[in-house]
């Protein structure tokens, strides 16, 4: 936690002392570098953080990309309904992991998988959509970690807008 503070008041000087966001777009021309942790639903929160992160960049982007907040059951449903639907093969590929301990038997595999990224996944920037969607953690969640995990998806999106990233 230190380490996050330490990190984010590193960003805050960094940007104070480039002024790069002077001559920025009027989303960043007067955003508030503040080093302190914010909630990340609020706009404001989610404008400053990509404006710092803009003006230590230096990148060319105009504007954040969308952020989506979503439950981890909501994630958990889209990951479901997007899931191939099970197949004897895929029964049969099932019952030789759990044979071989590596799954349980009460489970499938694509279950397993699912359960691993929710609980597992905090947020992710989508190349194709271009946004950012980060997954509530709810009452253990911290405001300050829930900003380093923003300007972490902030950083994918303004690598992909820089080196247009799916090309690679």
């Amino acid at each position: 936690m230190q380490f996050f503070r330490l990190s984010l008041f590193t960003i805050y000087c960094a940007a104070l002392a480039t002024s790069c966001h002077e001559a920025e777009t009027d989303l960043c021309a007067s955003f508030e570098a503040d080093p302190e942790a914010c909630d990340i639903r609020e706009e404001t929160c989610q404008q400053n953080t990509f404006c710092l992160l803009k003006s230590v960049r230096q990148s060319d982007m105009e504007a954040p990309p969308p952020v989506w907040i979503i439950s981890k059951e909501e994630y958990r449903e889209d990951l479901l309904s997007r899931a191939e639907p099970e197949t004897g093969e895929s029964r049969h590929f099932d019952q030789i992991l759990s044979l071989l301990m590596l799954l349980t038997p009460d489970l499938s595999a694509a279950e397993s998988a699912i359960d691993d990224a929710v609980e597992n996944t905090l947020a992710f920037y989508s190349f194709g959509s271009k946004d950012i969607t980060v997954i509530d953690q709810g009452p253990l969640g911290d405001d300050l970690d829930d900003v380093w995990t923003l300007a972490h998806e902030y950083v994918h999106a303004m690598q992909d807008y820089d080196y247009d990233l799916p090309l690679f």
